[in-house]
C-alpha cells in the first residue's frame, strides 16, 4: 500500500502507482479520505461525487444521494 503526502492532500492511485491530488475519471475512481486512496466504489455511507472526484457524506446542492449505486446523481430515480 502506497502512503501519500497529506500536505497537500494526495491519494494513492493503484492504477498508475502514483500519488495524485485528484482521482481520475478514467478509470472511474473517487478519493476516499479514510483510506487516502482512489477507489472505484465509495464506502457505505458515502457517495461518489463526480464533480469533485471524492467520496462525500452529503452530495452537492441540486444532486441526490442514490443509495442503490452509492453515487451522487443529478436526477432522482423515483420508483
Amino acid at each position: 500500500m502506497t502512503v501519500c503526502p497529506t500536505k497537500p492532500m494526495t491519494y494513492a492511485n493503484d492504477f498508475t502507482r502514483t500519488c495524485v491530488p485528484t482521482c481520475p475519471s478514467s478509470p472511474n475512481y473517487y478519493a476516499d479520505n479514510t483510506t487516502q486512496s482512489c477507489v472505484a466504489n465509495c464506502a457505505n455511507g458515502t457517495f461518489a461525487d463526480s464533480t469533485t472526484r471524492k467520496c462525500v457524506n452529503t452530495c452537492p446542492i441540486n444532486w441526490y444521494a442514490q443509495n442503490s449505486t452509492g453515487k451522487c446523481v443529478d436526477t432522482c430515480d423515483v420508483h
